[in-house]
């Protein structure tokens, strides 16, 4: 990771498993591995889970309000990734509007350590990365990425319909016939 100071980029590089890939699939391995990552990091963010590996978050502020790290800024907005060379990408943030936020949520010393991005030694969840593996693996064997559908966001959102005498859960995927009940 390179934190030398909140006014250089703050990131995290991370070494992907890319033996045996043509320079293309590299590339596309690459790309998938980045936009995984920092849609992942936004996910948990979203869900107030930190995205590092043991992390954990403090859900509110000590007034009881939430925190808008969860929610939106311009902190999250600035996350990108960026080719490292190598077998390797780089997660973080280059703008340096944002660094300083970053970093202190990092370290924790100005701001309470909620980390977005892992220190050395340190690594994202297993949820995402395990996403980041299946994505090269799918490009390992076919040239492509699995595609997410339509029907996989459906399959993972579940609702509660009420009936008559009781009320049953189903997921909308079974309501559109996606996937058996």
């Amino acid at each position: 990771m390179a934190i030398l100071s909140p006014n250089s980029p703050v990131t995290s590089v991370i070494e992907l498993n890319l033996e045996g890939l043509s320079d293309e699939q590299r590339d596309r391995a690459k790309r998938a591995a980045g936009e995984i990552i920092v849609d992942g990091i936004n996910d948990l963010l979203d869900e107030s889970r930190s995205p590092v590996l043991g992390g954990a978050y403090k859900k509110q502020k000590a007034d009881g309000e939430r925190s808008i790290l969860f929610e939106f800024g311009d902190m999250r907005d600035s996350l990108e990734w960026r080719d490292a060379g190598g077998s390797s990408i780089e997660i973080g943030s280059w703008d340096p509007d944002e660094t300083p936020k970053l970093f202190n949520h990092t370290i924790g010393d100005t701001l309470p350590q909620r980390q977005v991005l892992p220190l050395p030694n340190e690594t994202f969840k297993d949820e995402i990365m395990d996403r980041v593996n299946q994505a090269i693996d799918d490009i390992r064997q076919t040239g492509r990425p699995r595609r997410r559908t339509l029907g996989d966001a459906f399959t993972e959102i579940e609702i509660s319909i009420p009936t008559r005498p009781t009320p049953r859960t189903t997921t909308i995927g079974a309501l559109l016939d996606l996937e058996e009940e």
